[in-house]
């Protein structure tokens, strides 16, 4: 549940990106794809520090930090959508925390199979790519909601309360130690 959360909001808020930034922030076209470029190279970046952050933090420490900081990022988006310079920031910093999530998650389902069904690496594994998809998928879907009811500068809201839901379910997991 915690992955498939925290795609969506992460994901409500990526896959609008292009259109926000052209309506909101004034950008043109051709420029987007700079601010892209600055998602995928974060994105690469963060999948080895995700990796380095929950080994060196822990999973439980490093899974709460990145969930938080996706919700910070989309609230951010939110708040300083018509700023290009923010924008840029905030485009590169979501690539870099969404796919940070991608080892902690793992790492945090992993440990879940070890402790409750040793031996099921491939299924917890194959929950976790589900849930990265799923996350996805129904990011995609309750932003295009979002932008047919609300407009698009409400994205980022939306993808704050969905990926605040994630955060939330996390810290009362590990409160109980689930």
């Amino acid at each position: 549940m915690v992955t498939v959360l925290a795609y969506a909001g992460s994901f409500a808020a990526y896959t609008y990106i292009e259109p926000l930034l052209i309506e909101r922030a004034s950008i043109s076209i051709g420029a987007v794809s700079g601010f892209m470029l600055g998602y995928g190279v974060a994105a690469a970046v963060g999948n080895v520090a995700g990796g380095r952050m929950t080994d060196g933090l822990g999973i439980a420490k490093a899974n709460m930090l990145i969930t938080s900081g996706i919700s910070v990022v989309v609230l951010g988006i939110f708040w300083f959508c018509d700023s290009p310079t923010l924008m840029f920031g905030l485009v590169a910093a979501l690539g870099f925390l969404s796919y940070a999530a991608v080892p902690a998650l793992q790492a945090r389902l992993l440990n879940l199979a070890e402790r409750f069904v040793p031996h099921a690496h491939g299924v917890a594994a194959g929950l976790n790519i589900a849930g990265f998809n799923s996350g996805i998928a129904l990011g995609s879907v309750i932003g295009g909601v979002t932008i047919r009811w609300f407009g698009i500068s409400y994205v980022g809201l939306v993808a704050f309360v969905i990926s605040g839901f994630a955060f939330l379910f996390l810290a009362f997991q590990e409160r109980g130690k689930l």
